[in-house]
């Protein structure tokens, strides 16, 4: 069982917004690269490797704490529509029930991450402007 009760939800989205942002841009890099490589894949064209977003996606998520992963799944769940931000708590208990897969490898494996990372974080009212892969905070915590 999760340490939070009904209504510590709302703090734990008191996020790093620089971390998730950071998240969200790799995402939509790595998405954008598996698009890239289809597409090549696909047309006579010689296959350019893809560039190396899943490595910097996956180093990205791996440095958080297990807590902050598991809000990170909760997200996604949120965006793609599986759970309402009602249900934000709920959620988050199943995200730490998920089985011994790592957070990194379940989320890579999500059609259009970076899609769905944006729109839970937009439902949790997490205003996320300006975002960048880069920057000094490039690791970080989803809590401050």
């Amino acid at each position: 069982m999760v340490g939070r009760s009904n209504g510590q939800a709302q703090s734990a989205l008191d996020a790093s917004l620089d971390a998730l942002a950071r998240i969200i841009a790799l995402a939509h890099m790595f998405d954008a690269s598996v698009a890239e490589a289809g597409a090549a894949l696909s047309s006579a064209d010689s296959a350019k490797p893809p560039a190396n977003c899943a490595a910097d996606l996956r180093s990205a998520i791996d440095r958080l704490t297990a807590d902050d992963q598991a809000i990170l799944v909760t997200l996604a769940w949120i965006g793609r529509g599986d759970f309402t931000i009602e249900e934000f708590d709920h959620a988050l208990v199943m995200a730490f029930e998920q089985p011994a897969v790592s957070a990194a490898g379940y989320l890579l494996s999500l059609p259009m991450l970076g899609d769905l990372l944006e729109r839970g974080s937009a439902a949790c009212g997490m205003e996320l402007s300006g975002i960048s892969p880069g920057g000094p905070d490039s690791g970080g915590s989803l809590r401050h």
